[in-house]
């Protein structure tokens, strides 16, 4: 298309129309008003006609606009397209993908994350049974939210082990056993010594300092009777590990924590549970962690998981799961 001919074309659209770009929401401009708008704009701004540069970078970028070499944009030849009635579509400031399609997608991302985060404290503290079917509509009415973010979110929950999916069935929340019990046992022992170890060789003071504020937040908690406890007690110890050089091995302690918690809320808290001195225990953990001392800090957290651990195992008698003995308790506090 010639120069001619394109101004010929959108002078059927009338004389073209100035806009203002600036850094917030893109504001469309008729020529009448650009002078008043010029003196009270409250960014700089520059402004351009149909098939002029726009001689800023670091701006919006016109919809169907192109990048010249010069870090300046160029209204297409066929800007035709988007002159309409004396209007050119905008496009807000954006990097990687684009900032409209987020736009769109960040409400369902966000409710996918929240429906995760709520089923998934559902399926660790037990208000989700053991092999309990997950069924969508009654998900959908429990947690106030749509279809598609429940199945996202289940999707997102069998990567945790948290959550099975059944062939052309659905979900269901993960089975239990003393077998599966003493697997995630024993690797959370492994894993988390390595992880320890890692965390810290690369010690810093930086490190050191949030490793007692999460524990100080746990222990105030704690005294508090805070609901918030357990969420903080995991905090203290992933922070234990955070200093770790291996993403992944931090990513699966995470997740062999809550396949480990899980067991414990299901066996509930005993008398006997209550007797040990889990402050003190802590207490020991970090003192051993702050000195550096990375085999008597292992020692101390492994001990710590291991009476846990045999707790948790002493569930499992004359064959019975954690399962029927959460039945029998909901049985007995319904009167049936």
């Amino acid at each position: 298309m010639t120069a001619d001919s394109f101004h010929n074309a959108m002078a059927c659209f009338g004389p073209p129309v100035e806009i203002e770009v600036y850094a917030g929401p893109p504001r469309i401009q008729s020529a009448d008003e650009q002078a008043s708008t010029i003196a009270s704009a409250p960014t700089p701004c520059s402004r351009y006609r149909s098939g002029k540069d726009l001689d800023w970078p670091n701006r919006p970028t016109p919809r169907g606009s192109t990048r010249s070499t010069e870090g300046r944009y160029r209204i297409p030849a066929d800007a035709s397209r988007f002159h309409s009635r004396g209007k050119i579509d905008i496009l807000p400031q954006r990097s990687g993908t684009d900032r409209m399609s987020t736009q769109i997608e960040k409400p369902e991302t966000s409710s996918t994350l929240r429906t995760y985060h709520a089923l998934r404290a559902m399926i660790v503290t037990g208000e989700l049974g053991p092999s309990e079917k997950l069924k969508i509509d009654e998900l959908r009415r429990r947690l106030h939210t749509g279809a598609s973010p429940i199945r996202e979110a289940l999707s997102l929950l069998t990567s945790d082990h948290l959550v099975e999916r059944l062939d052309h069935r659905g979900f269901r929340a993960a089975a239990i056993s003393r077998e599966n019990f003493w697997e995630i046992l024993v690797l959370r022992c492994t894993l988390e010594d390595m992880a320890l170890r890692q965390s810290l060789a690369a010690a810093t003071l930086e490190w050191e300092e949030s490793v007692v504020l999460a524990h100080h937040r746990m222990q105030r908690a704690q005294d508090a009777k805070d609901h918030r406890f357990e969420e903080l007690h995991k905090a203290f110890h992933m922070s234990l590990l955070s200093n770790a050089t291996s993403p992944i091995l931090r990513k699966f302690c995470s997740q062999l924590y809550d396949l480990n918690i899980r067991y414990r809320y299901l066996a509930g808290r005993s008398q006997g549970y209550e007797s040990r001195d889990v402050r003190d225990e802590h207490e020991g953990i970090l003192k051993a962690a702050v000195a550096r001392d990375a085999d008597g800090a292992s020692e101390r957290l492994l001990s710590h998981y291991r009476r846990t651990g045999s707790y948790v195992a002493s569930f499992f008698d004359d064959g019975a799961t954690l399962a029927g003995q959460r039945e029998r308790q909901r049985r007995r506090k319904d009167g049936q």
